[in-house]
């Protein structure tokens, strides 16, 4: 007699359950996990049914990845949750509405079903991003897949034309000279600096005396080359990974920190030399500016002011 009405009362509560939930299966497209809907372990395939076991992994692992939802988000909603029998799961596309937090702190949302039912107080764990679709999935593989052989491409590209720099230069004595070697050898920001590094290496004042003359002309052509990059940051920019120039701003600073070290005398003079020029401009820029149009200052067209890699 127990045992019959212990199977009349799992009975009636099956019956029940079904009456709560008879309405909203007829309105609402239901996503049922899989694993409530199929048996796969009457299966006659172990090797299928394995399979059939890691997809369903991949899937309940995509679904467990943190994300922030927020207020305005689609999502899925597992309705009802703690009302429905045996644990069994309604997954069912909304909208967040609202985000909040319980008294213990954990946050709990309320969810507004594309059907227009809605539901207050949803955990965190009935809540869910809408799966993605096969297409989304392969779409996204793929533009990271290409992506990531751009990069290589790219990174192996650079290592050929890191290695196919010379490690000997001669010095140049002009800013057009120095140009059109990086021109010839450089593909990047970080290969033109590499090019500098080389012709101080290898015609260092300390390998070799003799080197002082030409050594501090060039220190006067790594000065201008200077002045036109920081003049090229303030029209154009850093110049994104592949000229970054205050990276080569940087690499000019230390090379002419340490000619520095090699011939303080011959940087000095050079200072001196250079500092008498930009006077000398900004002097000039000076007395122009009080004979121009006020209308044509206004407008940009001229001013006293020294170029920002001057500055």
């Amino acid at each position: 007699d127990e045992t019959k009405n212990d199977d009349q009362l799992s009975s009636s509560e099956e019956e029940d359950s079904d009456d709560n939930s008879g309405e909203d299966e007829d309105d609402r497209s239901e996503i049922v996990d899989s694993e409530s809907d199929h048996d796969l372990g009457g299966s006659d395939d172990e090797a299928s049914a394995a399979d059939s076991n890691e997809k369903e992994s991949e899937n309940e692992f995509e679904d467990k990845v943190a994300v922030e939802f927020t207020k305005g988000m689609k999502v899925q909603g597992n309705y009802r949750a703690n009302e429905q029998y045996g644990g069994k799961e309604h997954w069912y596309n909304g909208d967040v509405t609202n985000v909040r937090k319980d008294s213990k702190g954990k946050k709990i949302y309320d969810i507004t079903y594309e059907d227009g039912d809605f539901e207050e107080g949803v955990i965190e764990e009935n809540v869910r991003p809408i799966p993605k679709s096969n297409e989304q999935k392969e779409k996204e593989r793929n533009e990271i897949t290409e992506a990531s052989m751009a990069k290589k491409k790219k990174e192996k590209a650079k290592e050929r034309a890191s290695e196919a720099i010379p490690f000997v230069f001669e010095v140049p004595t002009t800013l057009d000279a120095l140009h059109d070697m990086i021109a010839t050898h450089a593909t990047t920001g970080s290969d033109a600096s590499l090019i500098i590094q080389r012709i101080h290496a290898t015609n260092s004042v300390r390998l070799n005396h003799k080197n002082k003359e030409k050594m501090q002309n060039f220190y006067d052509v790594l000065l201008r080359r200077f002045v036109a990059v920081g003049d090229a940051i303030f029209t154009s920019g850093n110049g994104g990974p592949d000229l970054e120039r205050y990276k080569q701003l940087n690499a000019i600073t230390k090379t002419l920190y340490g000619m520095s070290q090699d011939s303080p005398e011959c940087a000095g003079a050079v200072w001196s030399r250079r500092l008498g020029i930009f006077q000398k401009a900004l002097a000039k820029r000076s007395r122009d500016v009080e004979v121009t149009p006020l209308g044509d200052a206004c407008e940009g067209e001229f001013s006293a002011w020294p170029s920002t890699g001057t500055l």
